[in-house]
């Protein structure tokens, strides 16, 4: 006799037993403290009662555990083929509840990589030595990301009569920053620039072949130059 079958027979002797009482599956739960859905699982054979409760539920039947675990008088059968069978329920029990707790364990440190992953910091290196250069970084995650230029540098084709500089930073088609810096009469356009830094916190994730730097000068007359970056 296999282990389901033993269990069915179990529950069947169980629902013999409490109909020759007179109990109602909820009334013989209220005696043991449990639901009448747990002794009609008893009774199906789905489940086997829990062993701290077998004294109990032996007791309110009036037979042996013996009996209850064999499901027959147990005059029918040796004590220790019962408590055999008992063993194989139990077993078969346990290993059902360290299955789920162990796919459980997997599925919670899947996610905890997965959340750690999307969530740690990385930083990528920004440069450019073009006409203009510059250097910088960023520091994303897959959230947000902070942005920092600096050091940046043009050739001589700039000359110095230039009123204005205006940097526009984009993020593919997105301006992400735009700033107008006036220039004094007392400062060289590489000494501002070189001094100047742009730090910009975003809240998405950026990659760097998506930036472009726009550098655009303005000299007397209105006359513009624009100059671009790409990282």
């Amino acid at each position: 006799m296999n282990d389901r079958s033993s269990m069915i027979k179990m529950g069947k002797h169980i629902s013999d037993l409490r109909k020759s009482k007179g109990y109602t599956q909820k009334t013989l739960g209220d005696i043991l403290d449990v639901s009448d859905k747990t002794v009609s699982k008893w009774e199906k054979g789905v489940v086997a009662p829990d062993i701290t409760l077998l004294n109990s539920l032996a007791k309110t039947l009036d037979v042996s555990v013996e009996e209850l675990l064999i499901g027959e008088e147990v005059n029918k059968v040796d004590t220790v083929e019962a408590i055999d069978i008992y063993s194989k329920m139990t077993k078969r029990k346990l290993i059902k509840y360290f299955t789920i707790f162990f796919l459980l364990f997997l599925l919670s440190v899947f996610f905890v990589f997965l959340i750690e992953d999307y969530y740690s910091w990385k930083i990528t290196s920004l440069y450019s030595n073009d006409s203009i250069s510059s250097k910088g970084f960023i520091i994303s995650n897959n959230k947000e990301s902070k942005i920092v230029i600096s050091e940046i540098g043009v050739d001589n084709s700039v000359n110095n009569n230039i009123k204005s500089i205006r940097l526009i930073l984009k993020n593919k088609d997105e301006i992400i920053y735009n700033e107008s810096i006036n220039i004094e009469t007392n400062k060289s356009i590489l000494e501002i620039l070189d001094n100047y830094t742009i730090s910009i916190d975003y809240k998405k994730k950026i990659d760097k072949e998506n930036l472009q730097l726009m550098i655009i000068f303005m000299g007397e007359n209105n006359n513009r130059m624009a100059l671009n970056i790409n990282y």
